[in-house]
């Protein structure tokens, strides 16, 4: 009996050094991917689509097409990049929103840079990007619509289109591209829009923070296409000083 324990002993302890070994050779040979690899849409390809970047409405550098409106979380405009090594966004400032406890916390701006809102969504001319570095977990939804305040009076009114995106990475910058959702209110005219409101994790109850940037537009054009996007389509790029008020004034447009 004592030389079979002995015996046992021995083979066990020869199946532990292999597995050890084993898994040490697993390690060594896994990859070690770059959470901060160049974005997908960098290249200007997605799918069926090439993509070209025209204007920039918020990097936090010195320029902006957007005016702070109002939020229900916490909004710091050009704080620090906290990752400026990763070649996502090697921006020196980004933008940090701690999200409130709120169903429909939201983050609007006023804007008077999208003269026709249809080359977002019907149409399919024009697409929304924006640099997302967040503690949430990986498959948040972050959306944005746009709208005319004046027409705002609860539901869907007045807002015009939802533009949607998930995020596939954490404490990473990454690229998120804003795909057209679907129309809102479909009264809403496409030239009087001056209202744009990100939302970040909408209808949940989380309070995670998201660090963001480069919330940028881009002409779209299909991979079969011959015929060239008419410039036109977006208002000449002219330079304005980054203004951002202190607002406390906390919007309740989106139902």
């Amino acid at each position: 009996m004592p030389q079979r324990r002995a015996c046992e002993s021995a083979l066990w302890q020869l199946w532990y050094s292999w597995s050890c070994v084993f898994l040490l050779c697993l390690t060594a040979a896994a990859p070690v991917l770059d959470s901060c690899a160049m974005p997908t849409f960098l290249s200007g390809v997605d799918g069926d689509y090439y993509y070209n970047r025209t204007l920039s409405f918020l990097d936090f550098e010195g320029d902006a097409r957007l005016t702070f409106l109002g939020a229900n979380g916490i909004y710091s405009d050009g704080v620090p990049n906290p990752e400026p090594a990763c070649p996502v966004n090697p921006s020196n400032h980004s933008g940090k929103y701690r999200r409130a406890f709120r169903f429909t916390d939201q983050l609007a701006f006023i804007t008077a840079d999208i003269p026709d809102a249809s080359v977002y969504a019907e149409s399919a001319q024009m697409a929304f990007f924006l640099d997302v570095l967040t503690t949430a977990p990986v498959g948040t939804l972050i959306m944005l619509l746009l709208g005319d305040n004046a027409r705002m009076n609860g539901g869907d009114k007045g807002w015009h289109s939802q533009y949607t995106g998930r995020t596939s990475k954490r404490n990473a910058w990454e690229q998120v591209l804003l795909r057209y959702s679907h129309r809102m209110d479909l009264t809403q005219p496409p030239n009087t829009i001056d209202t744009l409101v990100l939302m970040f994790a909408p209808y949940t109850f989380t309070t995670d923070v998201y660090y963001f940037d480069n919330l940028d537009a881009y002409h779209m054009r299909p991979k079969t296409a011959t015929t060239t996007l008419t410039p036109t389509l977006v208002p000449t790029w002219t330079r304005t000083p980054t203004v951002f008020p202190t607002a406390t004034n906390t919007p309740t447009m989106v139902p």
